[in-house]
């Protein structure tokens, strides 16, 4: 994901967004997602910072407690403004 993040913060004339979703689905008599906040996110602040993008947050089987990572670890972060 890194590549296309970088390209886009580097080449879109809009804001980029960042949006993971919490790991590959459990299926156990019901779709289900079993996760703790995924190692990956921490790569949202690298994002923000090496690559511009502004607006994250998170897709299938986000719950408040990994959007409320990522508000952490993204708190005080300035995005870079071109990407790079």
């Amino acid at each position: 994901m890194n590549d296309a993040v970088r390209y886009l913060g580097i080449n879109s004339t809009k804001h980029v967004s960042v949006l993971p979703n919490v790991g590959l689905p459990q299926n156990v008599g019901a779709t289900l997602y079993i996760a703790s906040v995924p190692k990956s996110w921490r790569s949202i602040t690298h994002f923000v910072e090496d690559h511009g993008v502004r607006k994250r947050g998170g897709c299938c089987g986000t719950a408040p407690e990994h959007l409320k990572a990522v508000v952490n670890a993204v708190s005080g972060v300035e995005p870079c403004p071109t990407g790079s």
